[in-house]
């Protein structure tokens, strides 16, 4: 498609030119020159093709597939727009197909030119949610936390059921049947305790607060141990230095 519209579900060249390489003629000494955007917008950091030739091989080596498979099937046209994108209809029995035969069916009695703008509209309509405007995904939200305290590792407000601590992931406490940032001890897990809204183990623990860092932050060493809980081996220490999550280790209000 052109640039402007998504380039969805495209096969790369070199992929299908190793696959059925006897069948389709393709040649192994294109160098592999993978897209920026990973084909999905259209706009791309190296060309796929060059001439009609790159998308007529590859358009010959999807039908050969399914010929392979026992279907009808045959390329109907396939060029080299601008931009590096190939413009592709291929017929598999009486339906026709847009750059490969896994989209939608178009009717095989309209011209190539109609069922490319036919698929294009259908993923502009896509891309933009019917002309609508797609809705954003809604912004985390974070468990509130003291602004002098260390700001890293943010604990979501909405956590998953739990019954117990010593079942929640990411070294978090059960509290009122939800996996979240524990705020006393008696929230963790036995022989844990709280410290910057997770649970450690009491032996890990050297600090519980920048109050007791002096002009330092209490952080915490990241989620370790190989297991769902995350807390075998996580220790909390003063320092004034970034830990994970944080970029400079200053205090600072909470996300």
């Amino acid at each position: 498609m052109t640039l402007l519209l998504p380039a969805l579900q495209r096969r790369p060249n070199l992929w299908v030119c190793a696959l059925l390489a006897s069948v389709a003629g393709c040649s192994s000494g294109r160098a592999a020159q993978p897209r920026s955007d990973n084909g999905q917008t259209g706009s791309i950091g190296a060309a796929e093709c060059q001439v009609d030739a790159d998308c007529q091989r590859e358009a010959a080596g999807i039908v050969a597939a399914q010929i392979s498979e026992g279907h009808e099937a045959e390329v109907r046209s396939a060029r080299c727009v601008k931009g590096g994108l190939c413009d592709t209809v291929l017929r598999r029995g009486d339906e026709c197909f847009v750059d490969d035969v896994y989209g939608v069916p178009y009717d095989c009695s309209l011209s190539d030119a109609a069922i490319i703008a036919a698929e294009a509209a259908r993923q502009e309509n896509l891309a933009t949610c019917g002309g609508q405007g797609c809705p954003e995904a809604p912004k985390p939200q974070y468990h509130p936390r003291d602004p002098l305290e260390w700001d890293g590792m943010p604990v979501d407000l909405i956590g998953p059921y739990c019954e117990e601590s010593a079942f929640c992931g990411l070294a978090l406490a059960c509290v009122q049947q939800m996996c979240g940032a524990c705020t006393a001890d008696e929230d963790c897990a036995p022989g844990e305790g709280c410290v910057v809204e997770h649970c450690l183990k009491t032996e890990l623990i050297g600090c519980r607060s920048y109050r007791d860092c002096g002009a330092e932050l209490c952080l915490l060493s990241g989620f370790t141990g190989g297991t769902p809980r995350g807390n075998e081996d996580m220790r909390s220490y003063c320092s004034n230095k970034g830990g994970a999550g944080a970029s400079d280790g200053k205090k600072s209000p909470s996300q």
